[in-house]
């Protein structure tokens, strides 16, 4: 009998023992090589917003942004000796529960004999149930061939990533799940090309009469939907065609209830498309009202 009873209360400590779970949803970097430097995008949807986030940039990093979609946040960037450290205290935040954070480095790029490599280190700021390192090239640039001889060299590590283009950028995805808070994730290109040499080359052969037809075109449909739709991701496009649906603007909810998508994976993706320029995101009370950007410039003319 007592070692029934014995047995009995180790099954109800074990499952009355709190179980840490993920903090963060959903984690994004993307990294594109322009030149000599690299742009660099970080997006985390929180599931629950932690009372402190520390973010280490494992590179010395200009042009710090913070861009959250909530308030109350206080975010402080500082230098050290092995790169830039951002701390935020998030205890007296309200609103959303996405942060985002770009920034500018010449970090982890080397140009080596024959080619020239993108190595990026990335540390999980918390638990993340699902991670996204997206890796890639500027305009003139593209992946060498695999390599073999004394010394091997591929395309992209590790080799499980996922090839893809924007009609314009080459880039290299991983995605990983189950992280831990500390967890290391590295990831690097290899890569051949002059982005330099491809625009000026442009300046030469272009006849001035052409430059000025796509002047006058660009100024008409500046970065216009029609230019952009057919770049944009399947899942970003029919983010897109929801809002055009309802005119031009919508409640986030609806398009969450149209795609059939999770309210985190449409947050995700509405926060891409503002960060590029192809989205506004106004606060409607308890929800975001969501408005095409071509259609918001064309009501203040």
């Amino acid at each position: 009998m007592k070692q029934l009873k014995h047995l009995v209360l180790a099954v109800f400590l074990i499952v009355s023992m709190p179980f840490a779970s993920a903090t963060i949803d959903f984690f994004e970097i993307s990294s594109f090589v322009e030149g000599e430097t690299a742009k660099h995008n970080i997006v985390m949807i929180f599931s629950a917003i932690p009372k402190t986030l520390e973010y280490p940039i494992l590179m010395p990093a200009e042009s710090v942004k913070i861009n959250p979609n909530f308030k109350g946040h206080k975010c402080k960037v500082e230098s050290k000796s092995w790169g830039t450290n951002i701390l935020c205290d998030l205890s007296n935040v309200t609103g959303g529960n996405v942060l985002g954070i770009s920034f500018q480095s010449s970090g982890g790029i080397r140009k080596l004999d024959e080619y020239s490599a993108f190595d990026i280190g990335i540390r999980v700021p918390d638990d993340a149930k699902k991670a996204v390192i997206r890796a890639g090239l500027g305009e003139g640039l593209f992946l060498i061939k695999p390599r073999e001889g004394a010394t091997s060299v591929t395309p992209y590590y590790p080799t499980d990533g996922k090839e893809g283009s924007d009609g314009r950028r080459i880039y290299v995805v991983w995605e990983r799940e189950g992280l831990k808070r500390g967890d290391s994730i590295n990831v690097g290109l290899s890569y051949e090309g002059s982005p330099t040499a491809r625009v000026n080359y442009l300046y030469f052969i272009i006849p001035i009469p052409i430059l000025i037809g796509l002047f006058l075109v660009f100024r008409q449909f500046g970065k216009g939907l029609r230019t952009v739709i057919p770049v944009l991701k399947e899942d970003e496009r029919k983010i897109v065609e929801v809002i055009q649906s309802y005119g031009g603007r919508c409640k986030q909810r609806k398009i969450v209830a149209d795609t059939e998508y999770s309210k985190a994976r449409v947050s995700r993706l509405v926060h891409s498309l503002r960060e590029r320029g192809i989205l506004e995101v106004l606060p409607k009370g308890r929800t975001n009202e969501v408005v095409l950007k071509e259609l918001k410039m064309a009501d203040q003319k």
